[in-house]
């Protein structure tokens, strides 16, 4: 039995007068910007320039907000688990705030373009960071979780927040950071101590960006189960263990590669 992981039911589009950005919980459910549980190094975000949403009355003001706080948090790194958006600047997107639609140019901010300058910017699957040239979709972190490509995904991101030359803090992305965000997000907490209530909590925290995306945690369940082979996540006392024994049989990642990672995000 595989979960459906999208329901168009249960979550209308808000519009902007149903945020306060001036209160911090809404700011971060507009931007869906948080920590990732357990980490103290590492953020989760929409994408921080380019405009999934077209038409989505909210989606100006998300990525204003989401481009303030990137600098407020002093991201160094930035990890980009969707194919690279940069070709997109220049286009424009709109927003139909109900009364009219209104047109906006897809543009990156100075302090992102100084993390893009330096080549701070990780894009999974790039060949040029050693990727095997296959970006991940939703289906591939929720129904081929047990792939070897998510092995070598997994690994090829691991090396870079190992590199010396990726600093802390980082912002880890896809297009609007709910599914593939939120498995990796997912992988990153429980390698990092967090219990599977803690993990649920943050996955379904992105619901409430409120743009017509619904996830429920049981397609999250099913992607750690798949991985880690066992029969219900729930009762694993030890998630942190399971995805260490995982990893290292499998070949392609040491316990040097994880504990460099988990030591790194998770710094004071």
């Amino acid at each position: 039995y595989m979960p459906l992981a999208i329901s168009l039911s249960h979550k209308l589009v808000k519009k902007l007068a149903d945020f306060d950005i001036s209160k911090k919980q809404d700011r971060a459910n507009i931007t869906n910007l948080r920590l990732v549980p357990g980490t103290t190094k590492l953020y989760r975000s929409y994408h921080p320039y380019y405009a999934g949403h077209d038409g989505v009355p909210t989606e100006r003001v998300r990525i204003e907000e989401i481009q303030k706080l990137i600098e407020e948090l002093g991201i160094k790194s930035d990890i980009n688990l969707c194919e690279d958006k940069t070709s997109t600047v220049g286009n424009y997107y709109t927003i139909d705030n109900g009364q009219n639609k209104i047109t906006y140019e897809i543009t990156i901010p100075d302090y992102y373009q100084n993390i893009l300058d330096n080549n701070n910017v990780f894009y999974i699957g790039d060949k040029r960071f050693g990727g095997n040239g296959i970006i991940p979709s939703a289906d591939h972190v929720y129904y081929y979780s047990d792939s070897e490509y998510m092995l070598q995904w997994l690994k090829q991101l691991f090396d870079f927040i190992n590199d010396e030359s990726n600093q802390t803090p980082f912002l880890m992305h896809c297009e609007i950071g709910v599914d593939r965000t939120g498995v990796f997000s997912a992988i990153f907490a429980a390698l990092c101590g967090a219990t599977w209530d803690e993990i649920v909590a943050d996955y379904e925290t992105s619901n409430n960006l409120c743009i017509k995306e619904f996830r429920d945690a049981n397609i999250l369940k099913y992607s750690f189960e798949r991985m880690l082979k066992v029969e219900d996540i729930t009762k694993e006392a030890d998630i942190k263990s399971l995805l260490y024994q995982y990893f290292i049989s499998s070949g392609y990642i040491s316990q040097s590669d994880l504990d460099s990672v988990v030591a790194k995000i998770t710094a004071e």
